[in-house]
């Protein structure tokens, strides 16, 4: 009889620890999340991390850890500062945004269809989204998908006021974030790399919530509005195999203008270094021509009246008939910035280790070897083990009896 009590004794107290162990609350397994795991911006400190980051349903047991971030989370068993700084640079979800980055931004860890996006951006397209935080707001965005085939989403174009002089905006894409090391590459209206110049703009990766800022300067050389993109244009718009050097020895002319010699300069006609006039065109008497012009295959003529003639402004592209007398003024690039760019960057790593609530599932573990949970009610696996023993050892008692 004693043996019976002793045994009935030790089971009891056997289960009571089992239950005990895995009853211990993890609640404070949320609270613990460092700072990256914060959001930034007008809600900076909300935590993103809570229960239903890790469990899919409630009472959070660890048989119900089923999200990616909880599996990968609970491997690290109890040492949730390591978890939380491995996890960070990951994506939980696989779109394209590190755990990191989406806490910043207040976007879902777990579910694909929650990225990061710009708080009151200016514009807006399918695939990025752009806010002025120096000058603007943005007046143009496109993104031009495969140029370079590796860039992030592909090649943004934008234009912004400059009214302090230059730009500041932040891009975010939709294809996802842009991570470290990630680098930005400039280019002119002709598709062609600008080289980096930092005194005239530059453009960086923000890795917090995965954002792009780029800088550029009114009149510099990555902003296409500049008069040095005005000149460009001219040149690339005349016909390199017909367009040559005037020569003709003339006071009014630039042995620096470009000058087609199917075109037709009439006496008094003055035209400045680097203009350029296109074949067939006809610039009349005492019209004049600015410096780095540009005259397409049209008349700047207005009869015999020498004193009602044509200005063309320096950096002016006249591209129509002109047969009154007229000032023809520059493209005004002051005060507006017009921008092209390209984000080449790596993609964090994916784990997609459960049943994300979207439904991303690649058939991976769907349970924690960590025995990850935030708080447990009733018995665990060990608890069920031994109760299994204890009725075990009812059945034998009955039938000794």
């Amino acid at each position: 009889m004693i043996k019976k009590k002793f045994l009935w004794g030790t089971c009891l107290i056997l289960s009571s620890i089992a239950s005990t162990q895995v009853a211990n609350a993890k609640s404070w397994y949320p609270g613990a999340a460092p700072a990256s795991y914060h959001i930034g911006g007008t809600l900076a400190g909300t935590n993103m991390i809570s229960c239903s980051t890790c469990h899919s349903s409630s009472p959070e047991t660890e048989n119900n850890v089923t999200t990616s971030f909880g599996i990968a989370f609970g491997r690290y068993d109890d040492n949730v500062t390591l978890a939380y700084s491995t996890l960070a640079p990951l994506d939980s979800d696989g779109d394209g945004f590190s755990n990191q980055q989406e806490a910043f931004a207040g976007s879902q860890l777990n579910y694909k269809t929650s990225i990061p996006t710009i708080p009151l951006a200016d514009m807006t397209t399918a695939d990025v989204s752009a806010k002025a935080t120096v000058g603007g707001p943005v007046k143009a965005l496109t993104l031009q998908a495969g140029v370079p085939a590796t860039a992030l989403g592909g090649t943004v174009s934008f234009e912004s006021p400059a009214a302090l002089g230059s730009t500041t905006t932040d891009f975010m894409f939709k294809a996802g974030g842009a991570q470290s090391g990630a680098s930005v590459t400039f280019y002119d209206n002709a598709g062609t790399i600008i080289p980096t110049n930092t005194a005239d703009g530059a453009g960086g990766a923000n890795i917090t919530n995965g954002s792009v800022n780029i800088i550029v300067k009114d009149e510099g050389v990555f902003d296409l509005y500049s008069t040095t993109v005005f000149q460009q244009e001219a040149i690339a718009i005349s016909s390199a195999s017909t367009i040559s050097p005037y020569t003709i020895v003339d006071p009014y002319i630039s042995p620096w203008a470009k000058i087609s010699p199917w075109a037709t300069i009439e006496p008094y006609a003055q035209i400045d270094a680097y203009a350029v006039v296109d074949d067939y065109a006809v610039v009349g008497a005492y019209a004049q021509i600015g410096s780095y012009a540009y005259i397409g295959n049209v008349d700047i003529y207005t009869g015999i009246d020498i004193y009602t003639n044509v200005i063309v402004d320096a950096y002016a592209s006249v591209d129509t008939y002109v047969t009154v007398p007229t000032r023809i003024t520059a493209k005004d690039g002051t005060g507006y910035v017009s921008g092209k760019f390209s984000v080449t960057t790596t993609k964090p790593t994916t784990l997609l280790l459960g049943s994300a609530a979207t439904g991303d599932n690649d058939g991976g573990d769907s349970s924690s070897s960590g025995g990850l949970h935030c708080m447990t009610t009733g018995l665990g696996t060990q608890g069920l083990m031994f109760l299994g023993l204890l009725g075990t050892v009812f059945l034998v008692r009955r039938k000794l009896n």
